[in-house]
């Protein structure tokens, strides 16, 4: 009984052993494997998220590179608005939702550790072959690197590195999947860059305002603290305006003519000398808008188009003309009589 218990004691005691050792190999793999993250308390509670908002105010332009290519998106210079352009890879107006999207997916970068930015780790985490990057630029030039690396879809975060930290972040996954952002995403094919808010005044012309009596407006709405007035100061029905103009502020192209032929080029300097209708636009921010519209094209050399189905438009603040679907020409044939306010005694009638 005696050699059997003390036979047990020592497998029992050879057991914990050989289980202590396992998991000290196992532990030492792991600090290998992925060196331990470090976390300052003080440091991480300042360095909650990547950025401040300064940070991301003072941005004038990014460059966003991703699985689809290089875009760069930049601050309008001298624009009276917020206003980003898209300059590669082509000149285009950008879309300012999407803009505003990765501005505030930036700003909202939070991190949850730090870890050592070590060859191992940059390895680990796919640092080392990054699947996207950004560049951050402000007024003095280039600010910023981030690359982004691993992508965790258990817990929903992600890893990233900036040029001018030693750190990788552990960090939630972005908000915006900037990595499938393509051409098309970044471009605002809008006519209006607008909103109902910031429209002070919309006049429409038939043909050229002046060339046909510029005091005689077909349309004209006034936006003001009272609501919407003609331009005798007469009320306008509100809900008639609003619909209006969610209407007009929605046209979108269906071409930007970016690259054009010079044939195309003179059809267009042609076809836009005389309009058929003249918008002007004054906003909230004191900017003066014109549109000038043609008439239903019937063809236009060098570009496949439908007969008598398209329509151009070009915009003082855009730098390239764009073709619109017919169906939406009817919009600008809208006059201040068809927005009044029906008389008191009328609804009752």
């Amino acid at each position: 009984m005696i050699l059997k218990l003390a036979s047990n004691r020592i497998n029992t005691s050879n057991g914990l052993t050989l289980f202590f050792a396992i998991i000290l190999a196992f532990s030492g793999l792991y600090s290998e494997f992925f060196q331990a993250p470090t976390k300052d308390n003080q440091e991480f509670h300042k360095n909650l998220f990547l950025f401040q908002e300064d940070d991301i105010a003072n941005i004038d332009q990014v460059l966003i590179h991703n699985r689809l290519g290089d875009f760069v998106i930049k601050r309008k210079p001298g624009s009276f608005a917020n206003i980003w352009e898209l300059s590669e890879p082509r000149q285009l107006p950008a879309s300012q939702p999407v803009v505003n999207r990765i501005l505030r997916t930036l700003r909202g970068i939070r991190i949850r550790k730090f870890y050592p930015k070590g060859s191992i780790n940059l390895a680990n985490f796919s640092l080392d072959a990054p699947r996207m990057y950004f560049e951050l630029f402000n007024k003095d030039g280039p600010k910023v690197k981030i690359y982004f690396g691993l992508v965790n879809p258990i817990d929903n975060s992600t890893y990233l590195m900036t040029s001018d930290k030693d750190s990788i972040y552990h960090i939630d996954s972005l908000n915006t999947s900037v990595e499938k952002l393509g051409l098309s995403d970044f471009v605002d094919s809008h006519i209006f860059s607008f909103s109902k808010k910031q429209l002070t005044s919309i006049k429409i012309f038939r043909g050229s305002n002046t060339q046909v009596n510029p005091l005689n407006p077909q349309l004209s709405v006034l936006h003001g603290p009272k609501g919407y007035k003609n331009k005798s100061g007469l009320l306008l029905e509100p809900n008639k305006v609003e619909k209006y103009l969610s209407e007009l502020l929605a046209l979108k192209s269906i071409y930007i003519l970016d690259k054009i032929t010079e044939k195309l080029a003179n059809k267009l300097d042609s076809i836009l000398s005389k309009p058929f209708y003249t918008v002007q636009v004054k906003t909230t921010s004191g900017e003066d808008i014109t549109y000038t519209i043609s008439t239903v094209v019937s063809n236009l050399p060098d570009l496949k188009i439908d007969k008598k189905q398209t329509f151009i438009i070009k915009a003082s603040n855009r730098k390239y003309p764009t073709i619109l679907d017919r169906t939406n020409f009817k919009l600008f044939g809208m006059k201040s009589s068809a927005l009044k306010e029906l008389p008191f005694k009328k609804l009752f009638y």
